[in-house]
């Protein structure tokens, strides 16, 4: 067939990574940057800081425009069909939008992994044609689902951080001298 699709990761914050990484067990993005402050006396530039970026890859999504999908577009989307029948949850339902009437919308899962399929049309000021879309992501809740795991972790982490520190409070705190003052 030939045809040109773009390629978009989709990344999303997953919190679950940060009390990983204080605890030495994992690793994720670190990069210096300018930390915003205003540079100290006798400074011309700002101070460097290092900012971590604890991100996961949520989906994958393939897309194409190209011309050839006005014959191709609903023969790939058959074979995806036919070839994931049994896990196939909406078989191109039409969901028209204001700018296409026959935009279809096809979801496959397995309630580890979801693919979703959109088939319609584009217009803009110098073309219009066929377009096809294909999201492939963790289904949510599901056990390949990173973020919803890495919330309960973080939520987890920070009450156990709430209860520390109230244990150090309450460790560190000086009786009041009983003075009539």
């Amino acid at each position: 067939m030939g045809l040109n699709f773009a390629i978009r990761a989709t990344f999303e914050p997953n919190l679950g990574l940060i009390p990983g990484y204080l605890a030495g067990a994992t690793e994720y993005f670190h990069c210096e940057m300018a930390s915003g402050d205003s540079p100290g006396k006798g400074k011309s530039k700002p101070e460097m800081a290092m900012v971590g970026f604890p991100w996961s890859l949520t989906g994958i999504t393939l897309f194409s425009d190209d011309r050839c999908l006005d014959q191709d577009a609903s023969k790939i989307t058959k074979a995806i069909l036919d070839k994931y029948a049994r896990y196939v949850k909406q078989d191109q339902v039409v969901m028209p939008t204001s700018d296409d009437p026959t935009r279809k919308i096809s979801i496959i899962s397995d309630e580890i992994v979801a693919i979703a399929i959109h088939e319609g049309l584009f217009k803009t000021k110098i073309s219009q044609g066929r377009f096809l879309e294909i999201e492939y992501s963790p289904f949510p809740q599901g056990p390949l689902d990173a973020l919803s795991a890495g919330d309960v972790e973080f939520l987890t982490f920070a009450q156990a951080m709430a209860e520390c520190s109230k244990e150090d409070l309450e460790a560190e705190s000086v009786p009041a001298l009983d003075t009539p003052f």
